[in-house]
């Protein structure tokens, strides 16, 4: 079980970290996800090695979705059609 959830971590980060580079508002929030899910699996199993993976898969996540609002705000203010 530890096993597939510290996977599962290294997943939503990988996720997460692409979606910092393009697909913002996909990748976020399946990072975000995908962290949750194993950090919750890592802390009922009592395993803290993988737990850092996966909170760090949710604020990058974060971080993702965050972008694309500012992208978003930045291009409807300048009348960009960057979409």
């Amino acid at each position: 079980m530890a096993e597939s959830a510290k996977k599962q971590a290294v997943a939503g980060l990988i996720c997460s970290i692409v979606g910092v580079i393009c697909c913002q508002i996909v990748l976020g929030p399946i990072g975000i996800v995908l962290g949750f899910m194993a950090r919750s699996s890592l802390q009922k199993a009592g395993v803290q090695d993988g737990q850092s993976i996966a909170v760090a898969a949710m604020v990058i996540g974060g971080i993702d979705i965050v972008l694309f609002i500012l992208y978003l705000l930045f291009s409807l203010s300048t009348g960009l059609s960057g979409f």
